[in-house]
């Protein structure tokens, strides 16, 4: 992905429920999904995947999670200073 970057990443579901022995639902704090592969990338896409848990866990949705990765050009960020900003309004845009 040379020369781009992930912009945002939506998840389809945003919550999944989880069951296990208490004492181990009780320590998670946060799911990850499969690693998924960027390699070839160069535009917005979708994919499915699965939740990663321990033995002891179980997500009780057996459907994948879909994730939405938005992918562009890596952004430039600039300040400019000891510039004049002035405001155009519409109606002198359109003349």
């Amino acid at each position: 992905m040379d020369g781009l970057e992930i912009y945002n990443i939506r998840i389809d579901p945003p919550v999944v429920d989880i069951e296990g022995p208490e004492s181990e639902v009780e320590k998670i704090d946060r799911l990850y999904t499969e690693t998924v592969n960027l390699a070839g990338r160069s535009a917005t896409f979708e994919t499915l995947v699965d939740v990663v848990t321990s033995e002891k866990i179980r997500v009780k949705s057996h459907d994948p999670i879909k994730l939405n990765i938005e992918v562009g050009e890596i952004r430039e960020h600039r300040t400019f200073t000891g510039i004049k900003v002035t405001s155009t309004s519409p109606r002198e845009m359109a003349a």
